[in-house]
């Protein structure tokens, strides 16, 4: 396990799991605590009407879920992977909860809450409303998912009821 702080346990520091994750090239962090499962992306079924950054359902052992692509709500291209690399990371808080696609899985870090910065200056408005800050992990920078911030854009989705009521 990667540890950003090793001594903030001994000194009784806070300290964040993270989920290491790579999304369109970019290194990001999704606190452990929100995380219920990570899996193979088993088959997309791309639903119509639903905005572009939600690549569709899949079934996971009986239950759908829905999978949004952080990539486009992040606004970063999405990188070449290679086929069975890419996992779904299921997510949950606030009573919701999602899947989020990620090109590959990188372990498991812990970060001091004294070692999250801020986003740094000139970031898009549009990453920025889904990040939580930086930390550097392994001598790597590392931007900070923030999952209930990606939920709630979730919950904008038309639910089925308002569609069928149109």
């Amino acid at each position: 396990m990667d540890r950003a702080d090793p001594a903030g346990e001994e000194s009784g520091e806070a300290t964040r799991a993270l989920i290491l994750v790579t999304v369109g090239g970019t290194r990001l962090g999704v606190p452990l605590a929100s995380v219920a499962e990570v899996t193979r992306l088993p088959p997309v079924t791309r639903v119509p009407g639903l905005p572009h950054w939600v690549r569709g359902l899949v079934n996971l052992r009986g239950r759908l879920v829905a999978v949004l692509d952080v990539a486009k709500l992040l606004g970063v291209s999405a990188a070449p992977t290679t086929s069975g690399r890419q996992r779904v990371l299921v997510v949950s808080g606030d009573g919701l909860s999602a899947g989020i696609g990620v090109d590959s899985v990188g372990g498991v870090a812990e970060v001091s809450a004294a070692g999250v910065e801020a986003l740094p200056a000139g970031l898009s408005s549009q990453a920025a409303a889904f990040l939580a800050g930086t930390a550097v992990v392994a001598g790597t920078p590392v931007a900070l998912l923030d999952v209930p911030a990606v939920l709630q854009a979730r919950s904008t989705l038309p639910s089925a009821r308002s569609r069928s009521a149109s």
